[in-house]
């Protein structure tokens, strides 16, 4: 006779973290849930391996994980899927050549060729420390998108290593008005902004303040639910 007890279903609301451990010990955790009752309880999205993600115009995403392979479940398919749909693709990466990057990705010189694809790596950053401004970090990308849309791309997929651009930046709290300054400006244009966290090379410090400004979070390629996100005016005014 079958049971008549219903599968429990997911619970992916983020408890706020205080070490890594936790973050694994709950990653560990997620995906065990995913086999209760035969399937992960989400909508299957434009990246169909990411259950409940759709890449849309004003997405910033935080993912966060464990090392290099990790990130590449997230920001391979990211990349590739927005090429095949004719999205022009701009990531900074923290390696020094993208040679690696390149040859997982099927006819990448003809992407790079036709700039299709813009990789930036650790030896190209954006400004030196001493010349950091949020403001002429956010005119750059507004100038890349408008110049992408302009010559007729549909979309714009952003992404970048916090390895390569936070060397570029003086602090923490630089680091959050820049990232609260992303949220106010991702959904100016068709495009969507995807944030990488090795939690690796990170204290849980960072997490915290990660949450607060990333309305959606990835873990280890799980989509989480985040009560901890405010909006840029309301972080701003917690802050003072």
């Amino acid at each position: 006779m079958p049971s008549s007890r219903q599968p429990a279903a997911l619970n992916t609301r983020i408890a706020e973290p205080t070490t890594l451990e936790q973050y694994r010990f709950r990653r560990v955790a997620l995906v065990r849930s995913r086999r209760v009752g035969g399937g992960l309880m989400m909508n299957h999205s434009s990246l169909g391996h990411i259950p409940g993600l759709e890449i849309g115009t004003g997405r910033h995403i935080c993912a966060l994980y464990f090392g290099d392979d990790e990130r590449d479940h997230v920001l391979l398919p990211y990349l590739r899927d927005g090429l095949s749909r004719g999205s022009k693709c701009v990531v900074g990466i923290s390696a020094a050549q993208p040679t690696e990057l390149y040859q997982q990705i099927n006819d990448a010189e003809r992407y790079v060729a036709s700039t299709q694809l813009v990789v930036r790596t650790s030896q190209d950053p954006l400004l030196a420390v001493e010349d950091f401004s949020i403001e002429r970090l956010i005119e750059f990308w507004d100038a890349t998108v408008l110049s992408a849309l302009q010559d007729g791309y549909p979309f714009v997929r952003l992404g970048a290593e916090a390895a390569w651009w936070m060397p570029q930046v003086p602090g923490m709290p630089e680091f959050i008005r820049y990232e609260t300054e992303l949220n106010r400006y991702a959904a100016q244009h068709a495009q969507s902004i995807l944030c990488l966290y090795d939690l690796t090379r990170y204290g849980a410090g960072v997490i915290v303040d990660l949450l607060r400004v990333h309305p959606i979070i990835l873990l280890s390629g799980l989509v989480l639910e985040n009560p901890y996100y405010l909006p840029p005016d309301e972080l701003l005014a917690v802050q003072g």
